[in-house]
């Protein structure tokens, strides 16, 4: 009996912590996608804040249900959870509050979502998700996941607070992601350094074209 109770835990404890796809990992850099904007204690923590804009045609509600898809079946790699409510279940449930009563606008709320990754490290990703009062139809989602450790590492998060937004994102907006315009909030999880490889070389042809041209002016003058 009591192997079979082992058994059960061990497989509730794989079920609660996330997948490789969902893990940006130990190595430097991390070879996961969307895990390349590492971040190394901007907010007194390893952290992430960015805001996403939609184009017009959605409402707050809509996105909302969305991301309570997510987390209440673990997200795209299982490593996903609401955040807990306390109060009034027709105010706050599965993590995410309505803000009406707060002097926000009727279908503007507030959110918290959980990562767990698969070395059993728990991030949390707080959100505010609020229809845009000069503009019809269009939702603004600023979003923020902050370590729940204190990085000592010399790695940072290593991309995977900015890794915890992207994949959630991803997942709830589905084909609509790529309409969204993503913008960063402050200087956390800031765009890789262009890298050597990734620096554009001159072509020698139209380097030799350019010098040509460069002293046929001067000489002719």
């Amino acid at each position: 009996m009591l192997s079979y109770v082992l058994i059960a835990s061990c497989v509730a404890l794989a079920q609660s912590q996330g997948s490789e796809e969902g893990t940006c990992g130990i190595a430097v850099p991390s070879t996961v996608p969307d895990c390349d904007r590492v971040d190394y204690g901007s907010c007194g923590n390893a952290c992430c804040k960015l805001d996403f804009t939609s184009p017009a045609g959605f409402n707050a509600p809509y996105i909302k249900d969305r991301m309570i898809e997510q987390c209440t079946n673990k997200g795209p790699d299982h490593g996903y959870s609401c955040g807990f409510c306390v109060g009034d279940e027709s105010i706050c449930s599965n993590g995410f509050a309505s803000l009406k009563n707060n002097g926000a606008g009727d279908n503007d709320w507030i959110g918290q979502v959980l990562h767990t990754t698969t070395g059993g490290y728990t991030d949390v990703i707080n959100m505010n998700i609020i229809e845009q009062t000069d503009q019809k139809d269009v939702v603004k989602i600023r979003i923020f996941s902050n370590a729940q450790i204190v990085g000592g590492s010399a790695n940072g998060d290593n991309g995977q607070n900015y890794k915890n937004i992207i994949n959630l994102l991803k997942a709830a907006l589905d084909k609509d992601f790529d309409s969204f315009e993503m913008g960063s909030a402050d200087e956390s999880c800031p765009p890789p350094a262009p890298t050597a490889n990734a620096v554009a070389r001159v072509d020698p042809r139209q380097a030799f074209v350019f010098f040509s041209v460069f002293f046929f002016c001067v000489g002719d003058r």
